[in-house]
């Protein structure tokens, strides 16, 4: 059997995306929601509503059933931790943290900084503004995934024309930010759970050289058996880090 080069595992990664979709095919957003999703039924949404006298949307997790105990294993917490900042970097900035952020980061986490606060710390950072400002518009087919997503996923109705003026950097902010907002509101794990599971099934076409098996399955059986074993801020990274490098892909 041949043995693979470095390099090509290092593609498989899904930092070039593009080079295998000229090889291999990639995902049609426009098509891929007609596949067989198994007996996983989409919940009805939380409303998801901007009202500054309601405290719902800040809750991000305090409800019981998402109330994840103390891990007390520290040196698990610290990989864990350690290796969000680098998939959360490499799906941000397509590249890796530096020694100088990485330790930034994870004293943070050293803080009781939750990952939802470092994501959001980066992409309302400067270097992240700085990109959002590129003047390159969005591939047709992202912008028709955004409009079909957000009124699946977020039960949200919004126009094309509503992307026209963004760029990649912008749309995987502001879609993640719904999408955060959202899971704060759901009170049924179950509901959570089975939303969670179409929503990965539906972004598994374009995470297809991701190293993590459960990533590019498209089963949402799957997807919710996984996410039954997993932490509540286990499943919220799996979210960010799926939603920005699914966005990319797809905007090749």
């Amino acid at each position: 059997m041949r043995k693979l080069s470095p390099l090509f595992l290092f593609l498989c990664l899904g930092l070039h995306a593009q080079v295998f979709e000229s090889m291999f095919g990639g995902g049609d957003p426009n098509s891929y929601s007609n596949k067989k999703k198994g007996e996983i039924t989409m919940p009805t949404l939380p409303k998801l509503v901007k009202d500054a006298k309601s405290l719902d949307v800040f809750d991000h997790g305090h409800k019981r059933w998402r109330h994840d105990e103390v891990d007390m294993n520290v040196q698990r917490v610290k990989s864990r931790n350690y290796y969000f900042i680098k998939e959360i970097y490499l799906s941000l900035f397509a590249r890796g943290p530096s020694l100088t952020e990485m330790k930034l980061w994870m004293s943070r986490f050293s803080q009781k900084a939750s990952k939802e606060g470092v994501y959001r710390g980066l992409v309302n950072g400067e270097k992240y503004a700085k990109m959002e400002k590129k003047k390159k518009k969005l591939a047709p087919k992202v912008t028709q995934f955004s409009v079909n997503y957000l009124q699946k996923f977020i039960g949200k109705k919004v126009k094309k024309s509503t992307f026209y003026a963004y760029n990649i950097f912008s749309l995987k902010r502001v879609l993640t930010s719904e999408t955060l907002d959202l899971m704060a509101l759901f009170k049924n794990k179950k509901d959570f759970l089975h939303w969670y599971a179409l929503l990965s099934s539906e972004l598994s076409p374009f995470l297809n050289y991701q190293k993590e098996p459960i990533r590019k399955e498209e089963s949402s059986d799957k997807h919710f058996e996984w996410a039954k074993k997993q932490r509540y801020e286990t499943i919220k990274a799996e979210i960010i880090i799926k939603l920005h490098i699914a966005l990319t892909n797809m905007n090749q």
